[in-house]
């Protein structure tokens, strides 16, 4: 497969061909339909940001696409499946997982950022880390949003209640989203 492999070292980011990753049982593996490009992203490429960074990484973690073959012990989604990555590719048993708190894992790595990312034709990740999205949404447009959603779903449980400031047209974009998102009952798809 064709990938964007950054070298932490010279600060190169090289297109390159590398083998399509290998699952274990919780893995899903997605064929990356897009990938946007965050500012986390050029804050590595810069230098900014290097604790944690990988020394040979396929950076990018908003990415969408399509589940392609899914680990033996997956029960959450199937390959056709449209999804998302969350931003840690994290383990699902842990406390922080287990009380919602996945971006926090104890074991979890930073997708694009510690473990591979999207800026390639497949990601593995956990299945613990996507999330399927509905048909109405366009996988251009749901990678997008990765990143907004995150810290506004963030915000939103953390400040109920509270004024939340947000500062840009993303933002604003998400939380309209959220909004939406959180005031559905339970067990109903939102059409």
């Amino acid at each position: 497969m064709k990938a964007a492999l950054f070298h932490k070292e010279s600060g190169d980011l090289i297109i390159s061909n590398k083998n399509i990753p290998n699952l274990s049982d919780k893995d899903v593996l997605v064929k990356v339909h897009y990938c946007s490009f965050c500012g986390h992203d050029l804050a590595v490429i810069q230098g900014m940001l290097k604790r944690g960074v990988g020394n040979e990484v396929i950076l990018g973690h908003e990415l969408s696409g399509i589940v392609d073959s899914v680990g033996p012990q997956v029960s959450t989604c199937s390959p056709g499946d449209r999804v998302v990555s969350l931003l840690t590719n994290s383990c699902g048993i842990c406390d922080r997982c287990i009380n919602d708190q996945s971006h926090r894992c104890r074991v979890g790595e930073g997708i694009g950022h510690t473990c591979d990312g999207g800026f390639a034709e497949y990601v593995v990740v956990s299945e613990n880390s996507v999330f399927k999205i509905h048909d109405d949404l366009t996988l251009k447009d749901a990678c997008m949003l990765v990143c907004p959603i995150g810290v506004i779903e963030e915000a939103f449980s953390r400040y109920k209640g509270q004024c939340i400031a947000l500062s840009n047209c993303l933002s604003f974009i998400a939380a309209e989203i959220c909004t939406r998102i959180l005031a559905l009952p339970l067990g109903t798809t939102g059409k």
